[in-house]
């Protein structure tokens, strides 16, 4: 063999080992495109399930709070009506006790002064043995006003312990 010979077989040898080279090297890229094309499809699952879950939970999220929206309107709506017709009973009360329309009387232990109702007298004394005073009208229609408000803090303040008792209910749900 002459030169020209081993030139050509080592220009062929090197000809296929750059040829094997590149055939390795589309190969390993081949097989790291299809890694990473995998990598990527699992990626995307996991970005699609985390948002489904995401919004799930937004939309239990959104319900709970309309229902606990409309349980503490249905509440407000009651108590308001109710706060309404105690303030409505009281102030027709107010209005007939101070127009003497009305008349309030208290039981007292004794007459007030000598004129008074005897105990003796049937209309003056009650079944017990007390005597009874009538009030001013002023006084009886304070008197009146006084436990109208009474009523609406007694109201105000059931409405606030069940509106507490609604949000805890639902802050133990979550």
């Amino acid at each position: 063999m002459n030169m020209l010979g081993v030139l050509r077989h080592g220009f062929l040898a090197l000809a296929l080992l750059c040829l094997g080279a590149f055939v390795a090297w589309q190969w390993q890229a081949n097989r790291y495109n299809a890694e990473i094309a995998s990598i990527r499809a699992q990626v995307a699952q996991d970005e699609a399930e985390r948002s489904r879950v995401t919004s799930e939970a937004i939309a239990q999220e959104q319900q709970r709070n309309a229902q606990l929206s409309e349980a503490l309107n249905q509440l407000e709506q009651r108590r308001f009506k109710e706060i309404q017709d105690v303030q409505n009973t009281a102030q027709r009360l107010t209005l007939d006790l101070s127009t003497a329309r009305q008349r309030l009387s208290v039981r007292v232990v004794r007459p007030v002064c000598g004129g008074g109702v005897s105990a003796e007298s049937p209309s003056g004394v009650l079944g017990n043995g007390a005597y009874t005073a009538e009030l001013h009208p002023a006084v009886a229609a304070d008197l009146a006003a006084l436990a109208a408000d009474a009523d609406q803090c007694a109201l105000k303040l059931a409405y606030l312990q069940h509106r507490e008792q609604v949000l805890k209910q639902d802050q133990d749900t979550k």
